[in-house]
């Protein structure tokens, strides 16, 4: 059975061991200080999405044939936050970023 929704009823957490020190607020750097744990949810062709996972955080696997490597017609998203002058947090459009990302996807 090929499951369409990610499931946060079945949410694996596995904190990080030790867990890093707490950072004051004055010491953190926007783009630079990072959270220790990562959400990963992976797809699976024939069984949909994986069991949500909360993780320590380090770098993501990728399979060298993945499409995306080989200029295939694919769809990744991201969308950066800016730090403004007087220091809130600012995202470019974001609302047409959604509309191109759906666009993209169909």
């Amino acid at each position: 059975m090929v499951t369409f929704c990610i499931q946060s009823s079945k949410l694996i957490v596995r904190p990080m061991q030790p867990p890093k020190t707490k950072l004051a607020a004055s010491e953190l750097v926007f783009g630079k200080t990072f959270t220790d744990h990562i959400l990963v949810v992976k797809w699976l062709d024939g069984k949909g999405w994986t069991s949500p996972e909360i993780k320590p955080y380090g770098n993501l696997e990728i399979d060298p044939s993945v499409g995306v490597l080989h200029h295939a017609a694919c769809l990744f998203k991201g969308m950066k936050a800016y730090k403004s002058q007087n220091g809130t947090i600012r995202l470019f459009w974001p609302e047409a970023n959604m509309q191109r990302m759906n666009q993209s996807a169909q």
